[in-house]
Formats: structure tokens, C-alpha cells, sequence
């Protein structure tokens, strides 16, 4: 059964999500770093300019669909 769109605030759903997101859309690029989880999410949120309220993680159907994370400037 179907249960359409969910927006997730970030948190540590959004982020676990998120991760799994950017590692299968970038992973065949040319020069993808690999980071683990723990590196990519501390290169997010360890900025100081890292917006948590601005970023967010969308779910279809239960299942990770996009992710947008923000920052100031």
C-alpha cells in the first residue's frame, strides 16, 4: 500500500537517508571522495554555516526519494 510523501526535518532519519541518497546518485562519478557516513555528515553539519531548519529529506512511499541540505550565503 501506498503512503505518498513524507518530509523529514533533519535529524538523524534525514541524515542516515540522505547519505544513502548522495552515495548511489554520485557513487560512478568520476573522483567521488567515498566518504563514509560519519565524514560526509561531518563535512555537512560540522560547518558552522550548516542551516539543520533549512535542510530537509523527502521519502516515497517509506523509501528515500531527495534530500536538499543548506547552508548560510
Amino acid at each position: 500500500m501506498a503512503t505518498g510523501v513524507a518530509v523529514l526535518e533533519w535529524g538523524s532519519e534525514a541524515a542516515v537517508a540522505s547519505f544513502e541518497l548522495y552515495k548511489a546518485a554520485f557513487r560512478e562519478r568520476p573522483g567521488f571522495p567515498a566518504w563514509s557516513q560519519a565524514e560526509w555528515l561531518e563535512r555537512l553539519t560540522g560547518d558552522p554555516d550548516f542551516l539543520h531548519g533549512a535542510s530537509l529529506c523527502a521519502l516515497l512511499d517509506g523509501e528515500p526519494a531527495g534530500f536538499v541540505v543548506c547552508s548560510r550565503g
